[in-house]
């Protein structure tokens, strides 16, 4: 014990917040996660007895429980790592922290490597989405080079993370990690701003071009609904990936705690739009379809002629008709 003097300022701070971050803030998280997917599945169900909605509908549930799974990986991996930290090795020099890197560098790459499936799956859904909606214009591919240039470049980087958390022995490892972590999470907040802005734009180029045909109704209101949502659900993981990137940049202690919690942050978003729309469409399915012009743009697939009828009712529509049946393939993925 008198070679183990008691944590003091910055690494007695940072020890506090490794376990507190990776054990309660990360556990609650998740909670909360994991309840919004199962909301996700449950609202999903109605869409699998759609056989032509069946299989992407499967899909995406086999994608987002992939990334639930990883999640969980990273989650009970990081509790064995505490645990052997803090309560097996608690008089470390340097501390419990101080023990992780030295001594369990391998199984925080297995934690990285479960970090980098979620943010790849959810960036990738994110991409995907764009492309959809903005599939009815000409300019589909050219939207989407900047978010699919970012998400190779963030794996690319993360590869070379791994490299350097297995060699940090390498002269200027240290300085080489704080510049790739802060790349990292400079492209992880460009693709979610990115995405998130091209999405608005567009529906809000769509809600005043239908308000200058048929005025303000309830089908053009879906627009800035769908916009809404997804600044609310998409804004704090924006803004948690801004501290941490600003946090890490000046090498802060409070920086572990937003670190270890993004992850889960990253998926609350990405769940929470896939089940706010799950929910609506199923809450629209049930509705007794009486109203000609809500049943012309419904989101799942028609038959021809209930296209060809809604065009006629809504003139000059067959557009917006097309588009809207993008919008909402997009948004239910």
């Amino acid at each position: 014990m008198d070679n183990n003097p008691a944590l003091q300022g910055d690494l007695l701070l940072i020890t506090q917040l490794e376990l507190i971050g990776s054990l309660s803030a990360a556990g609650l998280l998740y909670g909360i996660a994991f309840t919004l997917f199962c909301l996700y599945v449950h609202s999903s169900i109605p869409r699998l007895r759609i056989k032509e909605r069946k299989r992407q509908t499967t899909f995406m549930l086999a994608v987002v429980a992939i990334a639930m799974l990883s999640g969980l990986v990273n989650l009970s991996l990081n509790v064995w790592i505490i645990q052997d930290a803090f309560i097996k090795h608690p008089n470390f020099p340097g501390g419990p922290v101080a023990y992780e890197f030295a001594m369990l560098r391998r199984q925080s790459t297995i934690c990285h490597i479960c970090n980098l499936i979620v943010v790849l799956i959810i960036t990738t859904i994110q991409v995907w989405r764009v492309w959809v909606i903005w599939s009815a214009t000409r300019y589909a591919y050219l939207v989407v080079i900047l978010p699919a240039l970012c998400i190779l470049a963030a794996v690319l980087l993360e590869i070379r993370a791994f490299v350097l958390d297995l060699t940090l022995i390498l002269p200027g490892g240290e300085k080489q990690g704080l510049k790739i972590g802060i790349a990292e999470f400079a492209l992880h907040a460009t693709i979610v701003i990115y995405c998130t802005t091209l999405i608005s734009v567009f529906l809000i180029r769509e809600y005043r071009r239908h308000s200058k045909l048929i005025g303000t109704t309830q089908l053009s209101t879906k627009y800035m609904h769908i916009v809404a949502m997804l600044v609310e659900s998409y804004a704090m993981e924006t803004v948690w990936i801004i501290i941490t990137a600003v946090l890490w940049a000046i090498s802060h202690p409070t920086y572990s705690f937003f670190a270890n919690t993004e992850t889960y942050i990253d998926m609350i978003a990405c769940v929470l739009v896939l089940y706010r729309v799950a929910r609506r469409k199923t809450h629209e399915s049930q509705k007794p379809a009486n109203n000609p012009m809500m049943s012309a743009l419904r989101w799942n697939r028609q038959d021809r002629s209930a296209r060809s009828g809604a065009i006629s009712h809504i003139g000059s529509g067959s557009r917006t008709t097309f588009r809207q049946n993008g919008l909402q393939s997009s948004t239910a993925s």
